[in-house]
């Protein structure tokens, strides 16, 4: 179980292609509409119970990231998130096909 101290807009969604990046774009939205400065979005799955048949593509395991307008510190950001025209996601002006592209953009910053 995860505990975080947190308040605020927040819902569960279900994405039709598991690219891990519904969450993002949602939060990104919530942000660009002005309800809120900051916001935590991100994934959480915990697997495909085996009753159900095959797994799906995204591996189990959880990642979160505090989106927000202006980072409060300096040098506290990896980058800039931002929706292009029709909703994709660009990570310092690179498309972003999935979550894990994202990551791994992130942790292989110099």
């Amino acid at each position: 179980m995860v505990g975080i101290d947190i308040t605020g807009i927040n819902y569960v969604i279900t994405e039709q292609r598991p690219t891990g990046l519904a969450g993002l774009q949602t939060a990104l939205n919530h942000i660009s509409l002005g309800d809120t400065e900051k916001i935590l979005g991100g994934v959480c799955d915990v697997g495909c119970p085996q009753i159900f048949g095959e797994p799906g593509k995204v591996l189990p395991g959880a990642v979160f990231l505090m989106l927000e307008k202006s980072p409060e510190k300096e040098g506290s950001s990896y980058g800039k998130l931002q929706l292009n025209s029709t909703g994709d996601l660009l990570f310092n002006g690179g498309e972003i096909k999935d979550l894990i592209g994202l990551v791994q953009k992130c942790i292989t910053i110099p």
